[in-house]
């Protein structure tokens, strides 16, 4: 629905006479919120005269309520979503007041604002990015000898590099990657990745 015009009226001297009203130097009566120049003039022949005036239209209260603030990290920019009562407000969102969407793992303030001529209205929010989980892959090892020297292999789905360390058994790990055995008996690796500020370990 749209907003109704705002007028003004004139009193005369003597009362009665015709008037005309611009309004920025226009005769339709403003409609959006603002400042508008108004200036009246006589429009009676018999009768010479005009005024000015200032009319203020001001900018109606709105509510700005924002969603969205719970993610985990992928890779990719996280936003938060906002309505508004009235609904279908235009709003702009800004992230520790940056317009772009974080990416990394944290918290980050959020602040929503009307962006329309009409409304006026703000609210903040805290937008969270939880670190992932992560996975490992393992090319495990078949049955060796006691003097079998073997290069390990496996990857974590961050892309971050993994370690290697024996839990237990006749083994040791050199070179970062590469496992030496040193006697007979089962073996026990663990193959971990530390996490990173985006990555659980």
């Amino acid at each position: 629905t749209p907003a109704p015009a705002n007028s003004i009226g004139a009193t005369t001297a003597p009362p009665g006479v015709a008037y005309a009203i611009t309004y920025n130097g226009s005769t339709n009566p403003p409609v959006d919120a603002g400042v508008y120049v108004v200036e009246a003039e006589s429009a009676d022949w018999r009768y010479s005269g005009a005024a000015s005036a200032t009319l203020e239209i001001y900018q109606a209260a709105a509510q700005v309520y924002i969603g969205g603030l719970s993610h985990v990290y992928d890779g990719s920019g996280k936003s938060a979503t906002a309505t508004t009562m009235p609904a279908g407000l235009s709003v702009e969102l800004r992230y520790h007041g940056g317009l772009d969407a974080p990416v990394n793992a944290g918290t980050y303030a959020v602040s929503g604002t009307v962006s329309g001529v009409n409304y006026a209205g703000a609210a903040g929010a805290s937008l969270s990015i939880a670190r992932a989980d992560q996975f490992i892959t393992f090319t495990p090892l078949g049955d060796q000898t006691a003097v079998d020297s073997e290069a390990l292999t496996a990857s974590a789905s961050s892309g971050w590099p993994v370690s290697y360390s024996v839990v237990s058994g006749p083994a040791e790990i050199s070179g970062g990657n590469f496992i030496s055995f040193n006697g007979a008996g089962a073996v026990t690796l663990l193959v971990a990745q530390a996490g990173s500020t985006n990555w659980n370990a």
